[in-house]
């Protein structure tokens, strides 16, 4: 056996590489909960307070008084757009909140039985719905599991069923409206067989099918649709089981000033610290070795994170700034104009690997006069070229909705004639992407949208 002696090279992460690449990639909230563990375990950190909300609220009204000026754009959050005419049930979740539990409610109503194992039916049943309203356990498991009668469950379920609000102890959609229709009393209308045998259908918009074999006009469908749509999917919905909500803080802020657009950040919402001067001091003072090593070791961990916060403000203001010049686009006109974008051109013109844009842009978002949009959204594949502008999927999508608003009602275009259109148009789309694309903005088939009156507005 020989030994040998080389020297290489091997590159390693230290301690403080890893922290600040940790830090890069956490949101504020979660940059904020890191800060508040850091304060109660090491005495040197100290938080820097926030501006008050007064002063906050009075800067961030100077910087965005232009946003005034925009009173024909509605500010919207990221969210996709939404067919007027698809089958989709109000949100009465809301301003109707109180404080009673849905399990007290229910309890409250139950008529007096003084029979035990009726009452424990009764709770057992009770027990089993979830927040929404549904029950979620199989009758017949339930009875197996604690030695109980199905018939008394099933029995003990239509007293349940019967409770306020109606459709609560539902097993599926389809039960839930039924109950809710009966309560109507609607429980020989054409409501209450579409919910009973074609829901699939009626989410598939196919109303010339449902006409068809119901005998029934299409527009005696529509009308059955408008019942239905008034009905509450979710009857568990309004009590006090919903956790707090939580609220997007935007890291940056996109404004348009008379020399163009200007990346403000908030930065009452990127965290800081300080270090103690006590702490200081008496680390200049202490002659007590142990007590100089430990501060020593606090005070190498406070300014490691210092300078990790900054380089994480850096490195988001450097990529929002890039974002900003390829996408000005977007700033201008909003949806639909964004145009080829992917990490590695943020990364060339930052002079950062991938990865640590990828890391910047994970959990921040850029508030515009459009509305608050994640980082990430911004990054778009190239489609082909739209008249001599390169195409991306956010475009393609603005350009299937005007051809489908412009189509004839009476003959809309199948998914395969959008994809031709698309291809003439520059965008270079397959028919399952059209189909993807169409499903997302809440658009139905051909079939849904024959003969429809479709407003996306």
């Amino acid at each position: 056996m020989e030994l040998n002696l080389s020297i290489k090279q091997v590159q390693t992460l230290t301690p403080q590489m890893i922290m600040s690449l940790e830090i890069l990639q956490m949101s504020y909230m979660e940059v904020d909960e890191y800060l508040q563990d850091l304060v109660e375990v090491n005495p040197v950190v100290q938080p820097v307070e926030h501006t008050s909300e007064i002063e906050t609220t009075e800067l961030l009204r100077n910087k965005l008084e232009w946003l005034k000026t925009h009173n024909g754009r509605e500010s919207q959050s990221y969210t996709h757009d939404t067919d007027e005419d698809a089958v989709s049930f109000p949100d009465r979740s809301s301003g109707n909140k109180t404080e009673e539990t849905l399990l007290g409610f229910l309890q409250s109503q139950l008529p007096y039985t003084d029979d035990k194992v009726t009452a424990e039916a009764r709770l057992l049943l009770i027990g089993c719905i979830n927040k929404d309203g549904w029950l979620d356990e199989d009758l017949e498991c339930l009875a197996y599991e604690y030695n109980i009668s199905q018939k008394l469950l099933e029995r003990e379920l239509m007293v349940i069923q019967s409770l306020e609000p109606a459709g609560i102890g539902a097993r599926d959609l389809s039960e839930c409206i039924c109950l809710q229709l009966k309560r109507l009393g609607l429980e020989d209308g054409l409501a209450m067989t579409i919910a009973e045998r074609y829901l699939d259908d009626l989410g598939k918009y196919h109303f010339s099918r449902i006409a068809k074999e119901t005998g029934k006009q299409q527009e005696d469908v529509r009308e059955a649709l408008g019942i239905i749509r008034q009905l509450e999917p979710k009857p568990g919905m309004g009590f006090s089981q919903w956790e707090e909500t939580s609220y997007i803080v935007p890291d940056l802020t996109v404004t348009q000033t008379s020399e163009g657009f200007e990346l403000i950040t908030n930065d009452c919402f990127f965290p800081r610290i300080t270090i103690s001067d006590y702490y200081l001091k008496l680390l200049r003072e202490t002659e007590d070795n142990d007590v100089r090593e430990y501060l020593e070791n606090k005070l190498r961990q406070a300014k490691w994170t210092t300078q990790a916060l900054n380089e994480r403000k850096n490195s988001i203001l450097a990529c929002a700034q890039v974002i900003l010049e390829l996408q000005e686009n977007f700033f201008t006109y909003g949806p639909g104009h964004l145009v080829p974008m992917c990490l590695a051109d943020v990364a060339c013109r930052v002079g950062v690997h991938e990865s640590t844009v990828s890391r910047a842009m994970k959990g921040k978002y850029i508030q515009c006069s459009f509305g608050t949009f994640p980082m990430s959204s911004f990054l778009s594949r190239n489609l082909g070229t739209d008249r001599g502008v390169q195409s991306s999927p956010d475009r393609a999508k603005a350009i299937l909705k005007e051809l489908i608003e412009a189509e004839d009602s009476s003959k809309p275009l199948s998914d395969q004639k959008l994809s031709d259109q698309l291809e003439k148009m520059g965008c270079t789309c397959s028919r399952r992407t059209v189909a993807k694309y169409r499903s997302e903005m809440g658009i139905p088939d051909s079939c849904g949208r024959k003969h429809l009156i479709v407003n996306h507005s």
